[in-house]
């Protein structure tokens, strides 16, 4: 007897407001329901809740370009209608097809990011991630709050959860100084540091040395909204980040909206704060 197929964008779980500690069930039905909302998202295309449409991933000269040639376009349609009343001719016809292709590259040159934007956001997943470090960074006058996290690609479970969370907690010893780094550390340890310092947040990710033991887990430098998070600041070292695990580069991590987490996502988080434990 064959298994009915399940619709992704519903929730067959229970939803819970507060995650008790160590309950897997209880934590597989909040990651059920995060993956749910995130197909209703996608399905939808209501990128805004995602982050909206990123221009970085189409070059700035590029969407110039595309709206000049639109406007060319238009110029070129208001010929074509001039020619049209001397000769129909192969002139005319021209002018026409020059008019829709300028159109047509126009448009495709400006919209690019979003096309761009879309495949990103059908691609990427929600992963948890546990904070290190934390700063704020200033860009023409504006202060910009950001993180250092681990981000975990395969936590399933509260031991898993556990396990990212304590592991942040030695990282942040290790850049903090506070902790001596093994041999086989320090040189990652001193990139770490010197990102911290540089204030670096352009939302890329570095792969996590074999030897510190955590397997499928990276490290995401990436700035936030205060308003993104559930309480409104950074209280906890447990957030959400979207991410697309294929591509490490600039613009493919990014911290969730706290409402895209799921309902008992103000309760998890509290677990996890970031003076210690709970």
């Amino acid at each position: 007897m064959s298994t009915p197929a399940r619709d992704p964008a519903v929730h067959y779980g229970r939803s819970h407001d507060v995650l008790p500690p160590d309950d897997d069930t209880a934590l597989a039905d909040f990651f059920a329901e995060q993956h749910a909302r995130l197909e209703v998202i996608r399905r939808n295309e209501i990128w805004d809740w995602l982050g909206g449409n990123v221009l970085s991933f189409s070059h700035p000269e590029r969407l110039l370009r595309g709206v000049w040639t639109e406007i060319a376009s238009m110029a070129l349609l208001v010929l074509t209608i001039l020619v049209a009343g001397f000769t129909h001719g192969p002139v005319l016809w021209s002018f026409a097809a020059l008019t829709l292709a300028c159109l047509v590259l126009g448009r495709w040159l400006r919209t690019q990011p979003l096309r761009l934007t879309a495949a990103h956001y059908r691609r990427a997943g929600a992963y948890p991630a546990a904070v290190f470090a934390s700063g704020t960074a200033r860009e023409d006058e504006h202060a910009i709050p950001f993180v250092h996290a681990l981000v975990g690609f395969e936590v399933r479970n509260w031991k898993e959860l556990r396990q990212l969370v304590a592991a942040a907690e030695r990282l942040e010893a290790l850049v903090a100084g506070r902790a001596e780094a093994p041999v086989e550390l320090r040189e990652f340890v001193g990139r770490l540091r010197a990102d911290l310092e540089a204030k670096v947040c352009d939302t890329t990710r570095l792969e996590l040395p074999a030897a510190f033991g955590l397997p499928a887990t990276e490290v995401v430098r990436t700035y936030y909204g205060p308003q993104w998070l559930p309480d409104g600041g950074l209280d906890s070292r447990l957030l959400f980040v979207l991410a697309d695990r294929a591509h490490r580069g600039p613009d493919r991590s990014r911290v969730m909206f706290h409402n895209t987490w799921g309902c008992g996502a103000a309760s998890l988080a509290a677990h996890f704060p970031l003076g210690g434990e709970a």
